[in-house]
C-alpha cells in the first residue's frame, strides 16, 4: 500500500506515465531497485512506452542489484521502447540461451553495470549481446551508448529495419566477439539500416565489421576508433551477400588492430585515416578509395594495393607509409620501400693464434662492438 513501490519495471512505468498526466513538470523518471527481479520467464519482454526518459538504478551503487533475463526454452529479448539509462545494476542469464537488449529509441548503459552468465561469471562467448532498434520494423534514428560491461555482440542494426544509428562506446567497455555495423539477414530480404556514425573511445573490440552479415545495406557508415583494441581483425561483410553501400570512413587513432585490415569492396566513397599510428599494419589497403596518414609511420605486411592516384592519398610531413621491399607502389610523397636490413657480421675466437690477421675475427665483446660501431 505504500506509494511509488511497484513489483515490475513495466508497473513503474505506468506509474510514472499517470504523474505525467498531472503534472507537466515531469521531465524524467527514475527506477530504484530496491531489491533483484527477474523478466517474465517463457516469452520476450517488452518495456512499455514512456512518456519522458528513464533510468533505472540499484538503491545502492555498492550493492547492485540483479535483472534476469531468460530461459532454457530458446534465445530471448528484452525490447526498450522509450529512452532508457541502466546503471549500477547487474543483468544475469536465468536460463542457459542467448539474451538480446534492443535499444528502442535511445538505450544507455551508464556506470558499473555487469552482465553475467547463468552461473554469475562474466560471459564471453554468446550470452549478452544488444541490438539497435525497436521490436517492429522502423525507420526511426536511435542512439546507443556503452560505458560499462562486457558483453559478446553489438550490432548497429537489426533484422526488422531501422533508421539511423547513433553509437558511442567508451572505455570500460569490451565486445569479446564483434562490433558489427547494420543489421543482421539470413534470409534474402535485404533489411536496411541507414547512416550509421559510431564512435570507439579507449574499449576493446573482437572483430569490426563494417557492413553487416548477409544481405544488408547500410546507407553510409562514419566509424572512428580512439585509443581502442581489436583483438581480431576489420572485415566488410560478417557472411553471405556483400550489399552496396553509399559511403565510408574509417579512422583508426592510436588503436592496435590485431588482426587484418581486409580488402574493402567497391564503395562509391570510400576514405581510411590513420592517425598517431605506428607500426605494422596487415593489409594492402585494396578497395579504400582516399587514404589520410597523420602522425603515422606505418608498415603494410604485403604489398601495396590502394589508390594509385596522388590527389586520392593524403600523408603529412610527419608521417610515412612504408611497403615491403621489392614490390610496386606509386610515386607519391610519403609511400617508401622498406630500408633493407644489413647485419654486419663479426666473430670471436678467443684462440687467435695464425688468426690475427683475418677481417672480422677478435678475442671480446668489445673488440668485436668497436668493429661494428667502425
Amino acid at each position: 500500500t505504500t506509494d511509488n513501490i511497484y513489483a515490475s519495471l513495466n508497473d513503474a512505468i505506468d506509474a510514472i506515465n499517470a504523474a505525467k498526466t498531472t503534472d507537466d513538470s515531469i521531465t524524467g523518471g527514475k527506477i530504484i531497485l530496491d531489491s533483484d527481479i527477474a523478466m517474465s520467464s517463457g516469452s520476450d519482454t517488452i518495456l512499455n512506452t514512456c512518456t519522458v526518459p528513464l533510468s533505472v538504478v540499484s538503491k545502492d551503487d555498492t550493492a547492485p542489484k540483479t535483472i534476469k533475463l531468460g530461459d532454457s526454452s530458446k534465445k530471448r529479448f528484452l525490447y526498450c521502447s522509450t529512452a532508457i539509462t541502466f546503471d549500477d545494476v547487474i543483468f544475469k542469464q536465468a536460463g542457459n540461451k542467448n539474451v538480446e537488449i534492443w535499444s528502442g529509441k535511445s538505450l544507455t548503459i551508464g556506470d558499473n553495470v555487469r552482465f553475467l552468465n547463468n552461473a554469475g561469471a562474466v560471459a564471453t562467448i554468446n550470452v549478452w549481446s544488444i541490438r539497435c532498434g525497436f521490436n517492429t520494423a522502423s525507420t526511426e534514428s536511435v542512439r546507443l551508448e556503452l560505458n560499462s560491461g562486457t558483453l559478446c555482440m553489438v550490432h548497429l542494426g537489426n533484422d526488422k529495419g531501422i533508421g539511423d544509428v547513433e553509437a558511442v562506446i567508451n572505455k570500460g567497455v569490451t565486445v569479446t566477439q564483434f562490433l558489427q555495423v547494420g543489421g543482421t539477414s539470413t534470409t534474402t530480404t535485404k533489411i536496411s539500416t541507414g547512416n550509421v556514425t559510431a564512435s570507439v573511445n579507449g574499449a576493446t573490440i573482437g572483430d569490426l565489421w563494417l557492413c553487416g552479415y548477409g544481405p544488408t545495406p547500410v546507407t553510409s557508415a562514419n566509424i572512428s576508433l580512439t585509443d581502442a583494441t581489436i583483438k581480431g581483425k576489420i572485415g566488410y561483410n560478417r557472411k553471405g551477400d556483400i550489399p552496396a553501400m553509399t559511403s565510408l570512413s574509417l579512422s583508426l587513432e592510436n588503436t592496435t588492430v590485431a588482426g587484418s585490415l581486409d580488402n574493402m569492396p567497391d564503395v562509391n566513397t570510400s576514405s581510411l585515416t590513420l592517425k598517431n599510428q605506428t607500426g605494422t599494419l596487415k593489409s594492402s589497403l585494396a578497395g579504400w578509395k582516399n587514404i589520410k596518414l597523420v602522425k603515422s609511420i606505418v608498415e603494410l605486411n604485403t604489398a601495396y594495393a590502394g589508390p594509385t592516384d596522388a590527389s586520392a592519398v593524403s600523408i603529412d610531413a610527419n608521417s610515412k607509409l612504408i611497403v615491403p621491399d621489392g614490390t610496386s607502389y606509386p610515386d607519391i610523397d610519403g609511400i617508401q620501400e622498406v630500408t633493407p636490413k644489413i647485419d654486419y657480421v663479426v666473430y670471436i675466437n678467443t684462440n687467435t693464434a695464425g688468426d690475427s690477421t683475418t677481417d672480422n675475427i677478435f678475442a671480446t665483446l668489445n673488440e668485436a662492438i668497436d668493429a661494428i660501431n667502425a
